[in-house]
Order: C-alpha cells, then structure tokens, then sequence
C-alpha cells in the first residue's frame, strides 16, 4: 500500500519523505506571521487551523487568498487551551 502511494507522487518505495504541519495556525498573531513566512519560504508542507483561537479570523483571510496551501481544521470543542 504505501509503496503505491509513493509512486503515485513520483517517489521509489525506499525514498524517505517527511511531512512538516505548522499546528496551531490562529492561535496567536505572531503563530499566524510565522506559519505563513514557513509556508511562503517552502518550510511546512501544511498546517492546522484551530477554529477556536482568537486570531483565527487573521489566518482564515490570509488562506481565503492562498488557496493552494495544505490547511486542516483542527477540532477544539470550547476553547485554544
């Protein structure tokens, strides 16, 4: 199984991949600076976007116009903490 999957994106089965998440995306305006400087400069691979964080409305505008970045929601019933 995960051999195929490798070939579907281009790699051999012994190939090494790593896979880099940025979580936490809104939870601080400084998170939202950093996640989006790592995506720009090729750093992360995707991120997580915790809906209830106070600066999620910040992330949220900022991926409504990068829509070809990998984002999550990241499930968080009440609160960031």
């Amino acid at each position: 199984m995960k051999e195929q999957f490798f070939r579907q994106l281009g790699f051999s089965p012994t190939d090494r991949l790593i896979m880099i998440n940025s979580d936490d995306f809104g939870a601080t305006h400084s998170s939202n600076v950093g996640t989006i400087r790592a995506f720009e400069e090729g750093f992360i691979t995707s991120a997580s976007l915790l809906i209830a964080a106070p600066w999620a409305h910040e992330a949220l505008d900022w991926w409504r116009t990068h829509p070809q970045y990998s984002i999550g929601i990241e499930v968080a019933l009440n609160s960031e903490w």
